[in-house]
């Protein structure tokens, strides 16, 4: 069974907004998010997935369920034939590149659009 824990104080890096969820979250498995997410239906409770905190808005602050993949950060496949990746949801893009270039590989395209 998956812990959240009261208590967390989130903020974003410019620390210009803030929240205090009710629980949060640091899964390490699809299992532990299928748990979360049944949790949260059972009480009626919004769930908001943040990553870095990198967003100049309040869009990651959360009064109910905070949930951060960062413990999910693993590549799980590397087809260099087919030229594509199956990473986990947490992994950062600097950690991915890093093994992607080993690989002789890279992303196509970084785009905001």
């Amino acid at each position: 069974m998956v812990l959240g824990r009261g208590g967390y104080k989130f903020q974003n890096w410019a620390q210009t907004y803030g929240s205090s969820p009710e629980l949060y979250f640091q899964p390490t498995s699809a299992e532990e998010i299928k748990e979360i997410l049944d949790l949260a239906r059972q009480r009626s409770k919004r769930v908001k997935v943040v990553g870095g905190g990198h967003s100049p808005s309040n869009i990651a602050c959360s009064d109910d369920f905070m949930v951060r993949l960062d413990k999910m950060n693993r590549i799980l496949k590397i087809d260099k034939e087919a030229k594509q990746v199956t990473v986990e949801a947490g992994i950062l893009l600097a950690d991915l590149n890093k093994e992607l270039d080993r690989c002789g590989l890279a992303l196509s395209k970084l785009s905001i659009q």
